[in-house]
């Protein structure tokens, strides 16, 4: 039987990660991550900066109010540029490879060209931005110089966007939407955003109303990651035409929380049952080699990292005794981890995003 035993800091954790195969009914192969005996290193999350002790850093630049990030949101890096979403202000700030700010979209309002809150975005081949505003589910497209160019309208309500090698996009919709393509998770479009294809269905117990992490689309130098909690599979598609290639799922054993657990499950989340409960938050970046991720583990956030080829796992937990700065996995771009840490200067009062960027190649 397979069992995981996550314990507290300074505890070994000990469990096994082994791979097998199979088809689900649209022919697409399955990885089951399954849990035996592995033993693997609880470690701080200070320790997590030796793993990017030979990435590029990057300190984002602050010019005026304007420029200041209350708190990031979502990270992108495409074409020697970093596009950062602030999630309390919602404004996104373009930045050159040297952490200087060069455009800010911060058009917020319901008139022409404008949003009222950013949740997703992605960059064509010509550095236009599209946006997917979540009040007013359209699109807005703009061009590199963050100039309002088009509006789309697709009738429905979109979480995620990204846009694929061929021009199609491939969009992720909310689990509660009830209007055009209700029921469908993931669709292709073209590139006027008329709908060409399903990819994926919701067939699985979702709560509407609570994520304990944002969904999201990473995009890597082949494939495209698509997480969604609360849910321990991560489904891995072609970046050049956004189909389906590969689903991994993470079985923690007993620990796993199960389908009927996860409807109305913000009731159930802080409970006592749920401290034996392990789930996948976030995965930032998979392939053959390693992982990058969050997990979900005794009512806590702990990000891991796993070595494929030695088959060693590193969980790195947060000192809550100490308010110290750590990395903070984000995301992934142009053959890059992204990861950011937020300084507090001494003797200042301003802080300092630095952004690392980590070859996974």
């Amino acid at each position: 039987m397979n069992r995981l035993l996550f314990f507290s800091a300074g505890f070994s954790l000990i469990f096994a990660v082994s791979c097998s195969s199979s088809s689900n009914d649209n022919n697409t192969q399955t990885r089951i991550i399954n849990i035996p005996t592995y033993k693997v290193e609880d470690r701080n999350a200070q320790d997590c900066r030796k793993l990017f002790s030979d990435a590029k850093r990057v300190s984002l630049k602050s010019t005026d109010k304007n420029t200041t990030l209350a708190n990031i949101g979502s990270i992108k890096f495409e074409r020697d540029h970093l596009y950062v979403l602030d999630d309390i202000t919602r404004k996104l700030i373009k930045y050159d490879q040297f952490g200087n700010p060069i455009q800010i979209l911060s058009h917020r309002g319901r008139g022409h060209g404008e949003y009222l809150d950013i949740v997703d975005f992605c960059i064509d081949n010509e550095e236009n931005v599209f946006i997917v505003d979540g009040q007013r589910d359209i699109i807005n497209k703009y061009s590199r110089d963050f100039e309002f160019l088009s509006t789309y309208n697709l009738h429905a309500e979109i979480d995620l966007i990204q846009i694929l090698d061929n021009g199609n996009f491939l969009l992720g919709l909310s689990s509660w939407n009830n209007r055009k393509y209700a029921g469908d998770e993931l669709i292709i479009t073209d590139g006027n955003f008329n709908k060409i294809k399903t990819v994926a269905r919701y067939g699985r117990n979702i709560d509407d109303n609570y994520w304990i992490d944002s969904p999201r689309f990473v995009k890597t130098e082949d494939n495209i990651i698509y997480h969604r909690t609360i849910d321990d599979h991560v489904y891995i598609l072609n970046s050049a035409d956004g189909e389906l290639k590969e689903i991994i799922n993470f079985d923690f054993g007993s620990r796993t929380i199960k389908e009927d657990e996860r409807l109305n499950i913000e009731n159930k989340i802080e409970t006592q049952k749920f401290k034996d409960k392990t789930t996948l938050k976030s995965c930032f970046s998979i392939s053959k080699h390693n992982l990058f991720g969050t997990l979900f583990d005794n009512q806590e956030s702990r990000q891991i990292y796993m070595d494929m080829d030695s088959r060693k796992i590193t969980i790195f937990h947060k000192d809550k005794s100490k308010a110290v700065p750590f990395i903070q996995f984000c995301g992934a771009g142009s053959g890059y981890l992204l990861a950011y840490e937020l300084e507090q200067h001494p003797n200042r009062d301003d802080e300092t995003y630095t952004i690392y960027l980590y070859n996974i190649h």
